[in-house]
């Protein structure tokens, strides 16, 4: 007799753990991810907080970030800086979008307005310019201004992963 749909009866041990595989491979994933500073040159803080939550959906990833330093805590950084920590590596590859919002207080000039996942597993942080292309957010852009509160950055992003 051959299968039937809706009756099991017929459906190897093999077929049946075939199925329960790719149907638990696409149930939602929830948890938590620990975003670092990190900077091109020289040494960077951890921070006053950071805290991150992700949802993984089979290859999507939605990554959420909360991250704030202030300049007295920085450390002796130069150079661009980036938020590590990823929890799940992203395809590297042109075709698949890699881009997030962010939300920023506290930094000087413009404010960090988006970010691009670099290497699998790093984020660049691009603030707006109004006279030419995006620039990387530098380390002397951390600011304090009188606040008390120190630069601070909240985001997401969303990406295809193979983890």
């Amino acid at each position: 007799m051959g299968k039937k749909f809706g009756n099991f009866d017929d459906l190897s041990l093999g077929e049946i753990e075939s199925l329960v595989g790719k149907l638990a491979s696409n149930l939602p994933q929830y948890g938590t991810w620990t975003p670092q500073w990190e900077v091109v040159s020289g040494t960077i803080s951890t921070g006053t907080s950071q805290s991150g939550t992700y949802i993984k959906i089979g290859e999507l990833v939605i990554c959420s970030f909360s991250l704030s330093l202030s300049a007295t805590q920085a450390g002796s950084p130069s150079g661009y800086l980036r938020i590590a920590g990823l929890p799940f590596t992203a395809y590297n590859t042109e075709q698949y979008p890699k881009l997030g919002t962010v939300f920023s207080r506290y930094w000087s000039g413009n404010y960090p307005s988006f970010v691009e996942i670099v290497n699998g597993n790093l984020l660049d942080i691009y603030k707006y310019n109004p006279t030419s292309d995006p620039v990387r957010v530098g380390s002397n852009d951390i600011n304090d201004s009188g606040s008390g509160f120190g630069s601070s950055i909240r985001g997401t992003v969303v990406y295809r992963t193979f983890d």
